[in-house]
């Protein structure tokens, strides 16, 4: 812009010199000519500044949800159309954030406590400060089955929303978990999941929907994107929890319902945002996601993300660790930081033997937590300290609660 400016000021001056020569034969005429020039002028340079600020669509906003063709496996996307305006920005974990991570039972704030940790990642649903609504917008303006036809989400007060309310007002990041890759039949906007749930898997005929009745699009009461039963890494099945069909022309059916608890998230002040259970291939086995669907759907969890102002923490998903952190470039609206992570949680790599999956997170400098259930500091922290991991340890039952056993930072 700067150098356009000056071309036109080099040219303008040019213009006045002969300007001054036909001043000294003509007043009038020059007077009247003068100020059409200086008005002409005026609109060029105005015109000039317009052009040059509006050819700018890195610094463009999304601004509403549009069912999109061009993505990356050919399939119908949801994303967000643009306007003009300032682009999103968020805060990211530096490399060595010292993080505390509780997702079941009661998160405590003593003094010691918020001098220890710098970042906490807590339940979205545990954290609600107060009752409230949030509406879901499906980008085909669908109505659901209620009696105003409108899809609106109750949210109850949180277990932990003085724990919440209380990590705010210390300064403290809160980042929020939420399935962003599964099914919860216990969650408040489960009604609105178009599926059969109750069976192992959740497909198999004679499946039911327990105690919940579908109230989502009635165009959609034959859908079914739930797949298998999820599973931790021992075995155990996770009750009430399904995957979800990760195809693309399937996001349509339960992406507006993830975006609203992002939405969620957005108003009552999480700092980010940890979506969990994106990695479906090799463990949902009804659909069989292929590790380039869990790939696609990652990253319009972190688009999505950044779109609200949070930093995107990438759950597991290891061996999809170098593609995730690079940025896509056959996705048109994933201009670059949007659609990659701004840190990495990873559960149990050290007993899997696949921490070095998680190099070319740290080479980049992002924050890499590392949780392990089994086996002790002495194994874990060297390789998790000399590679830039914060490493910690759960109670050996996979319990998220407060309870740490070590923290390879503290030894």
């Amino acid at each position: 812009m700067k150098k356009f400016i000056k071309n036109k000021e080099k040219k303008t001056k040019d213009k006045t010199e002969g300007f001054i020569k036909f001043v000294k034969h003509n007043y009038l005429v020059a007077f009247l000519v003068f100020f059409g020039f200086i008005g002409i002028l005026t609109l060029l340079v105005t015109r000039a500044a317009t052009s040059v600020t509006s050819f700018e669509p890195e610094k463009s906003a999304p601004s509403q949800m549009v069912i999109d063709n061009v993505s990356a496996s050919g399939g119908k996307a949801i994303k967000f159309g643009s306007i003009t305006g300032p682009g999103p920005s968020w805060w990211k974990p530096s490399a060595n954030t010292r993080w505390q991570w509780v997702l079941e039972g009661q998160v405590p704030t003593t003094q010691a406590d918020l001098n220890r940790f710098e970042m906490w990642d807590i339940d979205l649903t545990d954290a609600i400060p107060s009752a409230m609504t949030q509406e879901i917008v499906y980008p085909g303006g669908e109505k659901c089955q209620t009696p105003d036809g409108k899809c609106v989400v109750n949210w109850p007060k949180g277990a932990n929303a003085a724990a919440f309310t209380a990590l705010k007002a210390a300064g403290k990041k809160v980042v929020c978990y939420m399935d962003t890759g599964a099914f919860e039949d216990y969650e408040p906007d489960a009604k609105f999941f178009p599926g059969k749930w109750g069976g192992t898997p959740s497909n198999q005929a004679g499946g039911t929907r327990g105690n919940l009745a579908y109230v989502g699009p009635a165009a959609w009461s034959n859908i079914d994107v739930l797949g298998s039963d999820s599973q931790d890494s021992a075995g155990g099945t996770f009750n009430g929890e399904y995957w979800l069909d990760l195809t693309e022309s399937s996001w349509k059916y339960y992406a507006p319902i993830i975006w609203a608890r992002f939405e969620v998230a957005k108003k009552i002040g999480c700092d980010g945002i940890e979506g969990d259970q994106n990695n479906t291939y090799g463990n949902d086995k009804f659909f069989g996601a292929s590790e380039a669907k869990s790939l696609r759907w990652y990253r319009e969890v972190y688009y999505q993300t950044h779109l609200r102002g949070m930093t995107a923490i990438s759950k597991n998903g290891v061996e999809l660790t170098s593609q995730q952190v690079t940025n896509p470039t056959n996705i048109p609206y994933c201009t670059p930081g949007m659609c990659i992570p701004d840190g990495i949680l990873n559960e149990e790599c050290h007993q899997y033997g696949e921490c070095a999956d998680l190099n070319p997170a740290t080479s980049k400098g992002l924050w890499v937590g590392q949780v392990e259930y089994r086996g002790n500091s002495t194994a874990v922290c060297p390789d998790a300290k000399a590679k830039g991991r914060m490493a910690m340890k759960k109670p050996e039952n996979y319990s998220v609660t407060q309870n740490i056993l070590w923290a390879c930072w503290e030894t």
